[in-house]
This record gives C-alpha cells, structure tokens and sequence, in this order.
C-alpha cells in the first residue's frame, strides 16, 4: 500500500518497497527533499518535521523505528540523517509500527497493540505511552479531527480524546465477532461531520435471525448521538478522503475497479438501489408487565409513507405482514394484523427499498392495555 501526506508545499509517499518520493505538482523525483530518506510504511507531517515509520535503511527492516527529517531550512528544503535522527517506539518489542496520526497538540504512534504519544521534542520524556490495551490494525482505519481520534483495534472501534481510549463498538459486538480477522488490514475508514464511516467487508457468518452473512459491511457511528447502524455497499472502498467543494467539506471513498464515489450524495447505491431496514425494540409497560397491543402511532416527514411496517412480540421470529405507513402522521391497529398482539417485548421493523426521499421518523407511541406478569416468591 502506498501513503502520502503534505509537507514544505510538496507530497511525500511511502510503500516500504520503492524509495520515497516527492511530488511538486508537476514531476515526482526520488531526491529533491527525501535523499537518504529511508523507505517506509507510514509517513506524517507534524509541526516542522516530516514523520516516517516502518522503515527500510539500506535493506535493513526496523518495524518499531520512527525516522525524523531536519527542520525546513530558509527555502523550504529539508535533510535526512538516518544515522541519528529517529527514535524507537518502545524498542523493537515483536510489535510493529502501524500507524501514524495528529491529534491536537501531539503525534499519535500506533503500534497493533499500544498507542504512544510524541510532543515533537527531544527530551528524555519526549515519548509517552498511551494504552498497552489499544493499538490498531490498520493505518486506514485511523481518523483524527481535532482532538478525537477514531480507530479500529483488534477488541473493536476506539475513541481516544485524551487519557485512555475507550471501546465504543460494544453495542454492534456481533457485528464485530464476525469481522474477518485474516482481513483486517483491509479495514478503511473516514469521516464526516459527526459521523465516522468503517468499513469492515464481508462477515464470516450471519447475524442472529439472517439467514446469510452480511458483505461489503460499513459500520456508522453518530459521534454526538453515540449510536451506530449499518449499511451493505455495492462497491468496496479501498480508502477514503475528505475535500471541499463550494465551501462544503465532503467525503469520498475509491473502490478497487479505480473508481471515486460521493458519500451521501443521490439515491443509489452506484447503480443499485438502496433498500433500509431499521428494527428496535420497545417494552410499552414495562419488562415487568404483560400487554394487549392496541394501537401504534408513527410521527414523522411527509415521505414517512414510503416505509413498510411490521412487528414481532417476545422475539416470537415471527413478523406481522408488512403494512405501508401514511406521511407524516399514522395509526396502525394491531387487531388487524396476523400477529397476535400480546406479549411483554415489541420489536418495530420498519423497510423500505428504491425511494428517492429522504424519510424521517420524529417519534413513535404505541397504546396497550397492562396486566400484571405472575411471578412466584423465591
């Protein structure tokens, strides 16, 4: 894999196999600014320095050395002293370097099973230990905006804002169990807004109640809400990048067939159909209590019509028929269904494939008689 970052108004990439070179817009030269660069994996620009990890110095690998450039000079020129200028990250342990990222005043080293911090000095403590729990698997899925940095360790999805990083993929942990784990360097993310955007590929086996293995899995986090969904895509994204277009900042993903796609932008999925199946579950009275399911209320945009609606009562694995919804307001009568509506557990699933509007439930109620659940005394 190849990786590039900006520096002294040139780029640089690395792919630890040929030499590292640099970009001016117009020609890329494997000496102007990278003579006696080493080779490497990984490479970040952190305050007046370029960054790079994983080296290869005259056929020799270091996994767990970070090599340091020169301060840029009055034109912007930069050197390299391979002999000197690069430190270990905790010694070369058997874990190897695997990513490189800024997040807020700090350069944030990776190795696949800690996480180190550097300030851009060179002192005794210039270098500090974060986590010897957290690391990550993959460059391509660490993402930093600002203070929070996101990323993707072997115990699951991380947010590290300072402190200690915290697993925050706990809630979609069967998802999880099923990445395939001969494939994590494959794992790609970015994000947008207050959304960070993982792909994970194809499952290794089916979720509880499908009947076959998700593919082309990119798992969703709301950062403010602290939520996720999921979607299955029809192409597969190799890496992802932010731009800015009409003052906008947008998020794109490549797939390997060399092909470039906008996020959350048109109604296709390239040239599929979207088709959304969002399920919750909902305990009216209380998990105590048993119910009679009378009514349901949905609230919600003038394209709420457009989804299907179903239920299932005490993860019976059977669902009631699918029913459309109205726009904006409707009522549903359980009695009208082939479900009986009796139960302690609702689960709502709500569908809908090929729409071109943009759906939105605003709130959902639902109206039961309550009886009291028999219990005996222990």
């Amino acid at each position: 894999k190849a990786r590039g970052t900006d520096f002294v108004d040139y780029f640089f990439l690395v792919n630890l196999e040929d030499a590292t070179r640099s970009y001016n817009g117009t020609s890329w030269s494997t000496s102007t600014n990278v003579t006696s660069a080493p080779k490497a994996k990984y490479v970040e620009s952190y305050r007046d320095r370029l960054y790079l990890l994983y080296c290869d110095v005259g056929g020799t690998v270091y996994s767990s050395r970070m090599y340091h450039s020169s301060l840029p000079a009055s034109d912007g020129s930069i050197t390299w002293d391979v002999a000197n200028d690069w430190d270990y990250i905790e010694t070369n342990d058997g874990d190897v370097g695997k990513a490189l990222t800024k997040n807020g005043r700090y350069l944030i080293i990776f190795k696949e099973g800690s996480m180190h911090k550097f300030d851009g000095t060179y002192g005794a403590t210039n270098l500090k230990p974060i986590s010897w729990e957290f690391g990550t698997v993959s460059q391509e899925s660490v993402v930093s905006d600002e203070n929070l940095t996101l990323f993707y360790s072997r115990k699951g999805i991380c947010a590290y804002m300072g402190g200690i990083p915290k697993l925050i993929s706990r809630p979609i942990q069967p998802i999880i169990d099923r990445v395939n784990q001969s494939a994590l360097g494959d794992i790609v993310a970015g994000i947008s807004g207050d959304y960070y955007y993982c792909y994970v590929g194809d499952l290794t086996s089916a979720l509880e109640g499908d009947s076959a293995a998700l593919e082309k899995v990119m798992l969703v986090y709301n950062i403010n809400q602290n939520n996720w969904v999921y979607w299955t895509l029809a192409d597969e994204p190799t890496c992802f990048g932010n731009y800015t277009s009409s003052g906008a900042k947008l998020l794109s993903f490549g797939d390997k067939n060399g092909e470039v796609f906008a996020l959350n932008s048109g109604s296709k999925d390239d040239i599929s159909d979207i088709d959304t199946e969002v399920t919750f579950t909902m305990f009216p009275g209380g998990p105590e209590t048993t119910n009679v399911f009378q009514n349901i209320f949905f609230f919600g945009n003038d394209h709420l019509g457009d989804l299907d609606f179903q239920f299932q009562v005490d993860n019976s694995g059977t669902y009631s028929t699918a029913v459309d919804l109205a726009d904006n307001y409707c009522k549903k009568h359980f009695a009208d269904s082939n479900v009986d509506g009796f139960g302690r557990e609702l689960t709502i699933k709500l569908s809908e494939s090929g729409g071109t509007n943009q759906w939105r439930i605003s709130g959902v109620s639902v109206e039961s008689e309550i009886g009291e659940l028999e219990t005996k005394e222990s």
